[in-house]
């Protein structure tokens, strides 16, 4: 599909990491619909429950205030917090009893 996001960004877990590695959110903007960023029509992500709103772009601002808080490795990784498909999707799949994305995908097909 032309211009389908190539990963999906868990930003919940993205900030987990970040104040865990010593960095704090200053401030995040979210952008609802494709060309937002470009108009400036955002919200301010810092009042809002990032795991359960849906968005298009987003752009965070953050400042290192310490070293990492533990010395014990993050049970998180770069790969948790990027996925190739979005929640969305993989929830539409699994309500619909389908048991892989490919199925989903196959079934959307036009004969």
């Amino acid at each position: 599909m032309k211009g389908f996001p190539k990963k999906f960004t868990n930003v919940s877990l993205l900030l987990d990491f970040l104040n865990f590695n010593g960095f704090s959110c200053k401030s995040i903007y979210i952008f609802e619909r494709r060309g937002g960023f470009g108009d400036l029509n955002f919200k301010n992500g810092l009042d809002l429950d990032l795991g359960n709103i849906f968005f298009y772009e987003w752009l965070l601002i953050a400042e290192k205030k310490a070293e990492r808080i533990s010395v014990k490795r993050s049970s998180f990784t770069f790969q948790d917090i990027g996925a190739h498909h979005s929640k969305t999707i993989l929830n539409r799949s699994k309500k619909l009893g389908h048991t892989s994305l490919k199925q989903y995908f196959n079934d959307l097909s036009v004969p």
